[in-house]
């Protein structure tokens, strides 16, 4: 009886079995500070640790603004217990916006909680190190940042600055503008170009740079073993 051929086949099937299942149980923990999943599968996630901020800065386009991003990042250190204690004042604002599950990623996420607008529109960063509060602001109740985000961040083809062009379009009250690619949001041949969208609105690149700051800043600390709020 050809017991060989019949060995060899039983040995290449237990074999295979064998790989698989070390296949299906093998995994990579996940690092306890993540922050941000992929909510869309063209959308792109971040991890908000203070190691990752000049990366993420870069990622998320800020182009020549990562160094002041970096730098105003640093100053909010320097008030971490008293952001510390805002962000626990503040817990359900927080928890909605920068841990996991939200209808936006916490980089659009945050803006009502730190972003003001004042009677002529204009939109302003609140600065983190005085703040005493962070809360929905009123603008964000007919702001079209959730129709930015999907226009820019869940489209084929995603651009990589898309998360500060989008910003950037929120902070200048130009949300409709940057939906309907007009003006320095067309995006032509090449794509929408920060710069241009910078030079339209010349005030928003400082409060661009507050804003990212602030928020990653704000992300870590939710999700710090030390007074955060994402469980």
């Amino acid at each position: 009886m050809p017991w060989r051929p019949i060995f060899m086949v039983s040995l290449l099937l237990v074999s295979f079995i064998a790989n698989g299942a070390m296949l299906w149980y093998e995994r990579i923990d996940p690092p306890d500070e993540v922050v941000e999943l992929k909510d869309d599968i063209r959308a792109v996630s971040f991890i908000l640790m203070p190691h990752k901020r000049r990366e993420n800065f870069g990622k998320m386009g800020l182009g020549r603004l990562v160094d002041a991003a970096v730098g105003e990042a640093a100053r909010l250190d320097k008030s971490e217990a008293r952001i510390r204690a805002v962000i626990q004042e503040s817990a359900d604002e927080v928890s909605n916006a920068m841990c996991t599950g939200g209808r936006l990623p916490p980089r659009f996420a945050a803006l009502p909680l730190v972003v003001e607008q004042d009677g002529t529109g204009r939109r302003r960063v609140i600065d983190g190190s005085t703040a005493t509060a962070f809360f929905t602001q009123d603008w964000f109740e007919t702001s079209l940042t959730d129709q930015v985000y999907s226009t820019l961040e869940l489209r084929e083809n995603r651009p990589e600055n898309a998360p500060a062009v989008g910003v950037a379009a929120v902070l200048a009250n130009a949300e409709l503008q940057a939906i309907n690619e007009e003006g320095p949001f067309d995006p032509g041949f090449t794509g929408v170009d920060l710069d241009d969208v910078l030079e339209e609105y010349p005030w928003v690149e400082k409060e661009l740079v507050r804003y990212f700051a602030l928020m990653h800043v704000v992300g870590e600390l939710a999700r710090s073993d030390k007074g955060g709020v994402c469980g």
